[in-house]
């Protein structure tokens, strides 16, 4: 089929379109700058349901994936540092509860 797309003509006054590279089709790079460093994520977009279809048009599945191993070590360090804060958080709670 992408062949057979891509004879269709090219209405008058239509900007050239670039082709995307391979890697660009199914995943977005995101980088997110954090203070323990640059995590950088594959993101892609999965929507369900046709325009037809009321109940699934809002429908979408969005996924991070890390890029690289450094990216991985930043949000175990930030999974371990919002776990520490909730387990502080709660000890707090409970010595106030029984004050």
């Amino acid at each position: 089929m992408g062949p057979e797309v891509a004879e269709y003509p090219i209405p008058a006054g239509a900007e050239k379109c670039e082709p995307f590279e391979g890697s660009e089709r199914l995943a977005t790079p995101l980088r997110i700058s954090t203070r323990f460093g640059v995590a950088s994520f594959l993101n892609t977009v999965t929507v369900f349901g046709t325009p037809n279809d009321v109940t699934l048009a809002e429908l979408a599945l969005e996924m991070l994936y890390p890029a690289d191993q450094q990216t991985v070590a930043i949000v175990m360090r930030m999974v371990q540092e919002r776990d520490l804060m909730a387990e502080q958080e709660s000890q707090s709670s409970l010595i106030q509860s029984k004050a």
